[in-house]
């Protein structure tokens, strides 16, 4: 009986003795010459850092682009990560045993570290805060819109045609178009010019008749406001307008007619109601009052006919293009 138990502690003990030894042998340890380094040293180094290695891969190193590639062969494995790249001293001229056997122990360190963790070395997780958006703006309070409402459309510049009846208090009435031109100046002021033809009423008395033609000129200023939205507007201007009169006086034949040219100008007090049609044009209706300052009366015979003086009335009907 102890004789058995002996030799079955025997056999133990050498199987115990011969498995890393085994392994070591039957592995695979190939190292291209351009390396330098002692192979057995490698493998012997090898054999004591990863002795537990079941089974061990075998291992190529080769020199790739001034580096070292290890490949490990493990069985039935194709996994990419069995392939790494380490950088060791290079072999140098005139290199001695010492260095020899160093740049051997760093190289088989490397193949033990790869085949006990093959792959890269995972970088551990670093704990990153998680990121807290900012909470969202709160809703703005109710904003009260401060923008005047004497704001004009778009465009300082206009430009228009009217159609004017003006009639005088003395009994003169004279009916034209006139083309003007307006500028805005800042939000509330307005400056105007325009210019036009008037055609007078022709007139028959005893036997005499009376034409009446006039250029007329007119200069105005004032203030103009607009709705918010602009689309309603009105305005208060002050308007000196002249006139350069044509009268033709002669018999109802023809045979005789006399011409007199004369000047009148008048100061008027005009409010105006403005309608936006669209962006860029608008319509405009107006009607004044005022004075004649300068006016002139016209005699037939002795008798008064018709005259520009007295109190000055007129009606305006406008279309402008702003811009």
């Amino acid at each position: 009986m102890t004789g058995i138990s002996l030799a079955l502690s025997l056999i133990l003990l050498s199987a115990a003795d011969q498995t890393p030894a085994v392994i070591a042998e039957g592995a695979e340890l190939a190292i291209d010459d351009c390396i330098a380094v002692d192979q057995e040293t490698v493998r012997q180094v090898m054999e004591l850092e990863i002795s537990d290695a079941r089974p061990w891969p075998s291992v190529r190193v080769r020199c790739v682009d001034g580096a070292q590639e290890i490949r490990l062969g493990r069985p039935g494995a194709l996994d990419p990560g069995n392939v790494r790249t380490i950088h060791i001293a290079q072999a140098l001229d005139g290199d001695t045993p010492a260095a020899r056997q160093a740049r051997s122990r760093e190289l088989a360190l490397a193949i033990a570290e790869f085949v006990r963790r093959p792959g890269p070395p995972v970088r551990p997780i670093e704990n990153i805060p998680a990121t807290v958006s900012p909470p969202p703006p709160p809703f703005p309070a109710l904003v009260i819109d401060s923008t005047s409402v004497s704001e004009a459309p778009e465009g300082r510049w206009q430009v228009g045609f009217l159609f004017a009846f003006e009639h005088f208090s003395r009994g003169q009435g004279l009916l034209g178009a006139d083309l003007f031109g307006a500028l805005r100046l800042g939000r509330l002021f307005l400056a105007e010019l325009r210019v036009g033809s008037r055609l007078g009423a022709e007139q028959t008395q005893s036997g005499e008749r009376l034409t009446t033609r006039a250029a007329a000129g007119a200069v105005a200023a004032g203030v103009n406001l607009w709705s918010r939205r602009h689309v309603f507007g009105g305005a208060l201007v002050l308007r000196a307008q002249g006139y350069l009169v044509q009268f033709r006086a002669g018999e109802t034949s023809e045979a005789h007619v006399e011409t007199a040219n004369l000047g009148a100008y008048a100061l008027a007090l005009e409010p105006r109601l403005m309608v936006a049609v669209t962006q860029r044009f608008m319509l405009q209706a107006s009607a004044a009052v005022g004075v004649v300052p300068r006016g002139i009366v016209v005699r037939i015979q002795g008798v008064e006919s018709r005259s520009l003086s007295g109190v000055a009335m007129s009606a305006n009907l406008a279309g402008a293009f702003t811009f």
